[in-house]
């Protein structure tokens, strides 16, 4: 049976839950709307012609999280205010423009010999003093000058906004034309880019809210950055003119550079005191599992995989699978022995557990919400058959991992 429009308006779009499953926030036409499961009631939180995006319970509950003309502010649900939490801005900040030497001169000397320029003088600065402290606190502006922000994420405390810039490559789309087009000329259909385009570069940056200083999370030192894929070796090497000065950028190209990598969202521990995320190189030859420590923007390293050929089986692609058992161990997929499977490692003592072990592939894996067992979808009958099962034996491995 069809749903009518009235019943249809009422219903909630996806969204997330708080921890006990009592309260759910979700986008809807692009409008941020709360859901109280007790009372069975909706509030509409906003109500713009802006797209309002991404809504998320903050680590506390106590205020809901969203995006919207690329920054993200935060809605206290106790008392519905609205902070925004960071200041993005396109371009470039324009530098103050800059006297001349002749125009510093005159301006010093005015101000020594005219008293009442120096007097509106010491009144404009006490003034500009006097209106500064009354304006409420504002986020620092933050200037992306050809770059974008996204995956922008409040910590638990509140006090960092950790958020990655990507500068999009000049990769060109494939173009497929349409002929059957209602208005009788060939029309172009939006396709992906070539294979061999380049990918666009990652960075992360923390935001220290007190501070008001953003600091880059330096990727220099991970294990293997530096290393060049296997296949670069049978890349024929340039030979220099003999005779020839090196060139400025002869010298840039002979210091070695940390390859471009892809960052994903940091996930929290339930206390709060720990996080883990995945980096991978965008050559597909490497993935670092890392917590991040956003006081110094430390890396730590979790576990590294290399492969030669490529990483993207099931759980280790482009979204890494991984999650919290306790509030010091991470479970996640890794191809170590050549099949993708469930590992666990404490993030504290470093130890590190196969969950799943056999010739066959976790597909999927889910933890349990009690966090006994997981389900998991796997290819251990034949590659062909998917099936879920609870497993006994990995519950128990679950449970010596805690140990």
């Amino acid at each position: 049976m069809k749903v009518n429009p009235a019943i249809r308006k009422q219903l909630s779009s996806f969204g997330q839950y708080n921890r006990s499953r009592s309260k759910k926030v979700f986008e809807k036409n692009g409008d941020i709307f709360f859901l109280d499961f007790s009372t069975n009631k909706i509030i509409q939180i906003t109500n713009s012609v802006e797209r309002e995006s991404n809504p998320s319970f903050s680590f506390d509950e106590k205020k809901i999280l969203f995006g919207t003309t690329g920054n993200m502010f935060s809605w206290e649900m106790g008392s519905g205010a609205f902070v925004q939490l960071t200041d993005f801005k396109k371009g470039v900040k324009k530098p103050d423009p800059k006297l001349s030497e002749q125009e510093k001169w005159l301006k010093a000397d005015n101000l020594t010999y005219l008293q009442v320029l120096k007097e509106r003088n010491t009144n404009r600065k006490l003034s500009e003093k006097n209106q500064k402290g009354d304006k409420p606190k504002r986020p620092k502006e933050i200037y992306l000058d050809d770059k974008s922000a996204d995956n922008i994420q409040l910590a638990p405390d509140e006090k960092f906004v950790i958020y990655r810039l990507t500068k999009s490559g000049n990769a060109r789309n494939t173009i497929v034309p349409n002929y059957v087009t209602e208005s009788g000329f060939t029309e172009d259909i939006s396709s992906r880019t070539n294979v061999g385009a380049a990918p666009s570069a990652q960075e992360l940056f923390v935001y220290d809210i007190a501070k008001d200083t953003v600091l880059q999370v330096k990727t220099d030192l991970i294990e293997g950055i530096f290393s060049l894929p296997e296949f670069k070796k049978d890349y024929p090497i340039k030979e220099k003119k003999s005779g020839s000065s090196p060139s400025q950028s002869d010298k840039k190209e002979s210091k070695p550079q940390p390859r471009s990598v892809v960052f994903q969202n940091l996930i929290w521990s339930e206390d709060g005191k720990n996080n883990v995320f995945s980096i991978r190189s965008v050559d597909n030859k490497d993935r670092w599992i890392m917590s991040l420590d956003q006081t110094t923007q430390k890396l730590k390293l979790i576990d590294h995989q290399h492969d030669d050929a490529w990483i993207g089986g099931p759980g280790t692609g482009g979204a890494t699978n991984m999650g919290w058992i306790n509030n010091q161990t991470v479970w996640f997929h890794s191809e170590e022995s050549g099949y993708s499977h469930l590992y666990s490692v404490d993030v504290v003592s470093g130890k590190k557990a196969a969950l799943t072990i056999g010739k066959y592939e976790v597909q999927q894996a889910q933890l349990s919400n009690d966090k006994k067992y997981f389900y998991v979808m796997m290819n251990e009958v034949h590659p062909g058959e998917k099936h879920f099962i609870n497993s006994r034996l990995l519950g128990e491995r679950l449970k010596n991992s805690r140990q």
